[in-house]
């Protein structure tokens, strides 16, 4: 059992509480996160503090850190997994080969290029710049605040957020692979259609099961790799490149999530409503091109 005077809240999700006590140790105060098993309980994440005399400071960094949880100070630590590199290092990246990259693939798929850079900006403003508020105004929030205040975005941007390199490299490569596919041989609308579909299904589902913090394109690369899945099934005609192997890696990678055996930590529901809401869209496609043909 904790005890209460140590306890300095509780998080239904680990991140938020991984990284709260990342900073707090950073700034001397010693803590450290208890999972509570106790399905009587809904917040499952305890940030605790070893030192009671501590608490008072504690408690006041807190309220900073709920105000602000994207702040970098606060997730400068989920970085880890890799940098942006710094612009004027040596090792920068060319922003002349950059451009000419990306506007080829503006040119030949437009929303594949566009939620790219959706996505990437957003990290280098956080990450690069030290932008916090970014996430501030992308992340989830409560239904009663979404409708005060008509931010309907909400719905949509936590997928545009990512909280290390591998975290933003593994959905954008499988977005740019399964997104160009879907674009170039149907069309940006249905990508655009399906991007939003399961951006907001997922996002919903996850905070329902969560809090606010979370965040990735997770949710729509299971949706992507449901629908060009399914369509490779029934679509014989067409060059979808997407093996049974590949399927069943991402639905593996999937379950071991559900397991908690990873070293990360994943928006589990996201995944598993993302590949429902692709499946779905899948068939709704398909049944209304078989109507077009009657």
């Amino acid at each position: 059992m904790i005890e209460e005077h140590h306890a300095l809240v509780a998080f239904k999700d680990a991140s938020p509480a991984k990284n709260l006590v990342t900073y707090l140790n950073s700034i001397s105060i010693s803590a450290h996160m208890r999972e509570v098993k106790d399905v009587t309980v809904d917040s499952q994440y305890v940030v605790v503090i070893e030192d009671q005399a501590q608490l008072p400071r504690a408690e006041l960094e807190l309220q900073g850190f709920l105000d602000k949880p994207w702040d970098k100070q606060y997730t400068s630590a989920a970085w880890d997994g890799g940098a942006i590199p710094d612009a004027s290092s040596g090792n920068s990246l060319s922003i002349s080969k950059l451009s000419n990259s990306l506007f080829a693939l503006f040119k030949q798929t437009p929303i594949v290029a566009i939620v790219l850079a959706l996505c990437a900006i957003p990290c280098i403003a956080v990450y690069a710049f030290g932008l916090g508020n970014t996430y501030n105004y992308l992340s989830f929030q409560s239904f009663e605040y979404i409708n005060q205040t008509q931010q309907w975005w909400r719905l949509f941007t936590p997928a545009l957020m990512h909280f290390s390199a591998m975290h933003i490299v593994f959905n954008l490569l499988w977005w740019w692979w399964l997104g160009k596919q879907v674009e170039s041989q149907q069309s940006g609308s249905t990508l655009l259609l399906l991007l939003l579909f399961s951006a907001a299904l997922s996002n919903t589902a996850q905070y329902l099961v969560s809090d606010i913090y979370f965040g990735g394109l997770s949710g729509v690369v299971y949706a992507l790799v449901a629908y060009v899945w399914i369509h490779k099934q029934f679509d014989k005609q067409s060059t979808w490149q997407f093996s049974n192997a590949m399927m069943g890696f991402m639905l593996l990678w999937m379950i071991l999530g559900f397991a908690d055996v990873l070293w990360v930590n994943m928006a589990n529901t996201a995944h598993l409503v993302g590949l429902v809401a692709g499946g779905a869209f899948a068939a709704g496609a398909l049944a209304l091109r078989q109507d077009q043909r009657q």
